[in-house]
Protein backbone atom coordinates (compact mmCIF):
# COMPACT_ATOMS: atom_id res chain seq x y z
CA UNK A 1 0.00 0.00 0.00
CA UNK A 2 2.78 2.46 0.84
CA UNK A 3 4.56 1.92 -2.49
CA UNK A 4 1.35 2.51 -4.42
CA UNK A 5 0.72 5.76 -2.51
CA UNK A 6 4.28 6.90 -3.20
CA UNK A 7 3.94 6.05 -6.91
CA UNK A 8 0.70 8.07 -7.10
CA UNK A 9 2.39 10.93 -5.28
CA UNK A 10 5.28 10.95 -7.76
CA UNK A 11 2.90 11.02 -10.72
CA UNK A 12 0.93 13.85 -9.15
CA UNK A 13 4.13 15.79 -8.54
CA UNK A 14 4.76 16.04 -12.27
CA UNK A 15 1.80 18.39 -12.58
CA UNK A 16 2.73 20.29 -9.43
CA UNK A 17 6.22 20.94 -10.83
CA UNK A 18 4.77 22.17 -14.16
CA UNK A 19 2.42 24.58 -12.37
CA UNK A 20 5.25 25.87 -10.20
CA UNK A 21 7.46 26.40 -13.24
CA UNK A 22 4.66 28.29 -15.05
CA UNK A 23 4.14 30.52 -12.01
CA UNK A 24 7.86 31.21 -11.75
CA UNK A 25 7.93 32.26 -15.39
CA UNK A 26 5.23 34.80 -14.48
CA UNK A 27 7.62 36.26 -11.90
CA UNK A 28 5.98 34.65 -8.87
CA UNK A 29 7.43 32.47 -6.13
CA UNK A 30 5.72 29.07 -6.06
CA UNK A 31 6.18 26.51 -3.31
CA UNK A 32 4.74 23.03 -2.90
CA UNK A 33 3.56 22.05 0.56
CA UNK A 34 4.37 18.34 0.63
CA UNK A 35 2.59 15.02 1.00
CA UNK A 36 1.40 15.49 4.57
CA UNK A 37 0.17 19.07 4.37
CA UNK A 38 -3.33 20.07 5.44
CA UNK A 39 -3.23 23.00 3.04
CA UNK A 40 -3.25 23.49 -0.71
CA UNK A 41 -0.64 21.71 -2.85
CA UNK A 42 0.95 24.91 -4.16
CA UNK A 43 1.26 28.37 -2.62
CA UNK A 44 2.06 31.27 -4.96
CA UNK A 45 3.51 34.56 -3.76
CA UNK A 46 4.16 37.88 -5.41
CA UNK A 47 6.80 39.41 -3.19
CA UNK A 48 5.69 38.41 0.31
CA UNK A 49 1.97 38.40 -0.51
CA UNK A 50 0.13 35.11 -1.00
CA UNK A 51 -1.85 35.61 -4.20
CA UNK A 52 -2.92 32.13 -5.35
CA UNK A 53 -3.27 28.54 -4.11
CA UNK A 54 -3.70 25.33 -6.09
CA UNK A 55 -4.99 21.85 -5.43
CA UNK A 56 -3.79 19.60 -8.22
CA UNK A 57 -5.15 16.24 -9.40
CA UNK A 58 -3.49 14.18 -12.10
CA UNK A 59 -5.74 11.35 -13.32
CA UNK A 60 -4.74 9.37 -16.39
CA UNK A 61 -8.28 8.56 -17.58
CA UNK A 62 -11.58 10.42 -17.68
CA UNK A 63 -13.21 7.32 -16.16
CA UNK A 64 -11.39 7.88 -12.85
CA UNK A 65 -13.58 9.95 -10.57
CA UNK A 66 -12.80 12.19 -7.66
CA UNK A 67 -14.72 10.70 -4.75
CA UNK A 68 -16.80 12.91 -2.45
CA UNK A 69 -14.43 12.68 0.51
CA UNK A 70 -11.46 13.76 -1.58
CA UNK A 71 -13.45 16.58 -3.20
CA UNK A 72 -14.48 17.80 0.27
CA UNK A 73 -10.84 17.75 1.37
CA UNK A 74 -9.74 19.73 -1.72
CA UNK A 75 -12.44 22.29 -1.00
CA UNK A 76 -11.51 22.58 2.69
CA UNK A 77 -7.85 22.96 1.80
CA UNK A 78 -8.60 25.80 -0.62
CA UNK A 79 -11.24 27.63 1.40
CA UNK A 80 -9.01 27.99 4.46
CA UNK A 81 -7.22 30.87 2.68
CA UNK A 82 -8.51 34.47 2.78
CA UNK A 83 -11.02 35.65 0.14
CA UNK A 84 -8.34 37.82 -1.49
CA UNK A 85 -6.35 34.70 -2.46
CA UNK A 86 -7.26 33.10 -5.81
CA UNK A 87 -8.17 29.42 -5.40
CA UNK A 88 -7.66 26.93 -8.23
CA UNK A 89 -8.39 23.22 -8.61
CA UNK A 90 -6.47 21.64 -11.51
CA UNK A 91 -7.97 18.49 -12.95
CA UNK A 92 -7.11 16.25 -15.90
CA UNK A 93 -10.61 15.80 -17.31
CA UNK A 94 -13.95 17.43 -16.59
CA UNK A 95 -15.45 13.95 -16.33
CA UNK A 96 -13.22 13.30 -13.27
CA UNK A 97 -15.59 15.67 -11.43
CA UNK A 98 -18.80 13.91 -12.49
CA UNK A 99 -19.45 12.07 -9.19
CA UNK A 100 -19.41 15.31 -7.17
CA UNK A 101 -21.65 17.32 -9.51
CA UNK A 102 -19.09 18.68 -11.93
CA UNK A 103 -17.24 22.00 -11.83
CA UNK A 104 -20.14 23.65 -10.00
CA UNK A 105 -19.23 21.75 -6.83
CA UNK A 106 -16.18 24.02 -6.63
CA UNK A 107 -17.11 27.13 -8.62
CA UNK A 108 -20.12 27.88 -6.40
CA UNK A 109 -17.56 28.67 -3.67
CA UNK A 110 -15.34 30.83 -5.86
CA UNK A 111 -12.86 28.08 -6.69
CA UNK A 112 -11.68 28.20 -10.29
CA UNK A 113 -11.45 24.81 -12.05
CA UNK A 114 -8.83 24.34 -14.75
CA UNK A 115 -9.08 21.28 -16.98
CA UNK A 116 -5.77 20.17 -18.49
CA UNK A 117 -7.00 17.30 -20.71
CA UNK A 118 -4.27 14.75 -20.01
CA UNK A 119 -2.13 13.21 -17.27
CA UNK A 120 1.29 14.77 -16.76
Amino acid sequence: MVKRKLDSWNIGQRRVEKIKEWERKQGNRAESTGMYSDGADILVYRGNELIRVYESTNYKKPEFYIQQGKADRYMRNLLQYPPSVQKILVCSYEKNLEKVGGKAFFTQFGIQVRIIGYQD
